[in-house]
């Protein structure tokens, strides 16, 4: 399952009778919430926060937050075996500027300020594919897939906002794929290589940049053409990568399970996503950790939000027969993984609009985001 973001840019006059449209026809088909699969629509349209179907009744609305206004494999979801055959890349096609506004101090190639002050402290909290106008509070943090030409303009409002970057260069995995499907080391270099004509050091010295996301799921035979990417041919894509930007971490989408049994000399992460379906969230981040550390790697930890919650939530999710997570869920789960004083990143999957537009929804994360702030802050290369 490939996943796709793009910019709206229809006007608000077209959208508003869609909206209705849309809005009858869930009602008409299931009286549960039911996630769309439009992750990109427009945040400036209203909408309404669907009521809470969550059990959590303490949430106050004082708790709300105050912002203006992811087969569960890894991208689109959370990283995972079990469902064969579906292609994961949590990229699609690369977002574009449309709604970055560049200030006239940063219009040039943002190599003037070096501060961050915006960012709060901790470890970056946020979601894949969080769209410019939402950098800031509560959400510090996004994993991107961003054109060579709009990259700057991204990366100097994510600066003034004090918002932390997992970059994508390649993007979507068909563009480095054999015919046969499998990985070409070849197409992703050259993806990769679209970038480095652009002066990116002071965003990486700042911090603004924290890691370069080589790709999805090399432990996937399905996604590669039925065989898996070796971890030898991970660690040569980092390799490639600190030629480019010798300062920057490297992280890979994959399990630290299945990196260990390597000595790496260039990757510096590994990524653990959860969802209910991998078993207690407390063994599966202490096994995830614990792997990680004997690898040498650091770890980019996170929630399969719009995939990996249970029936009880009662909100249908993006993927067909699975379910997003509920509020309390949110917090729980959460709340564990951010006990993960190793974890250097908190980034789940994915932002959506209209899930992230309840009430109930809103305060989790708002909770999870004070969380974050009070984590001590980590790099995400290894030990």
């Amino acid at each position: 399952m490939t996943h796709t973001f793009k910019l709206a840019k229809r006007t608000a006059r077209l959208r508003a009778p869609l909206l209705v449209l849309l809005t009858l026809s869930f009602a008409a088909c299931d009286s549960a919430d039911r996630l769309t699969n439009n992750t990109a629509a427009d945040p400036s349209v209203p909408v309404a926060a669907a009521p809470s179907a969550d059990s959590d009744t303490t949430l106050a609305l004082a708790d709300t937050l105050g912002a203006t206004d992811l087969s569960d494999p890894v991208g689109g979801m959370a990283i995972t075996d079990d469902e064969a055959g579906a292609e994961t890349d949590p990229f699609g096609e690369e977002e574009d500027g449309s709604t970055v506004v560049v200030s006239s101090d940063d219009a040039s190639t943002g190599t003037e300020a070096l501060s961050l002050s915006a960012f709060r402290g901790g470890i970056p909290f946020g979601t894949f594919h969080l769209p410019a106008n939402r950098y800031g509070a509560p959400f510090n943090g996004t994993a991107s897939n961003i054109s060579a030409h709009s990259l700057v303009a991204f990366l100097q409002q994510a600066r003034r906002a004090g918002t932390r970057v997992i970059l994508s260069f390649s993007g979507n995995e068909r563009y480095f794929k054999n015919a046969n499907k499998s990985f070409s080391m070849a197409k992703w270099m050259a993806r990769v290589a679209r970038y480095k004509g652009l002066n990116l050091t002071p965003y990486i010295k700042d911090g603004t940049i924290i890691a370069h996301y080589l790709f999805d799921e090399p432990h996937d035979p399905a996604n590669w053409g039925g065989r898996t990417v070796s971890r030898a041919t991970v660690d040569a894509m980092a390799k490639y990568s600190k030629k480019l930007w010798p300062s920057l971490p490297t992280v890979v989408r994959s399990w630290p399970s299945y990196l260990r049994g390597y000595r790496y000399r260039y990757l510096d992460a590994a990524w653990a996503q959860y969802s209910e379906r991998k078993g207690p969230v407390t063994s599966f981040l202490n096994k995830n950790v614990a792997d990680a550390k004997k690898t040498g790697l650091g770890l980019v930890v996170g929630l399969n939000l719009l995939d990996g919650g249970t029936r009880a939530s009662r909100i249908k999710g993006y993927s067909r027969g699975h379910y997003a997570m509920s509020a309390s869920q949110i917090r729980a789960w959460g709340s564990v993984l951010l006990k993960a004083s190793y974890a250097c990143a908190f980034l789940s999957w994915q932002y959506d609009t209209r899930y992230m537009g309840r009430s109930d929804i809103k305060a989790a994360l708002n909770y999870l985001s004070g969380r974050a702030r009070s984590s001590g802050a980590r790099s995400c290369r290894g030990t």
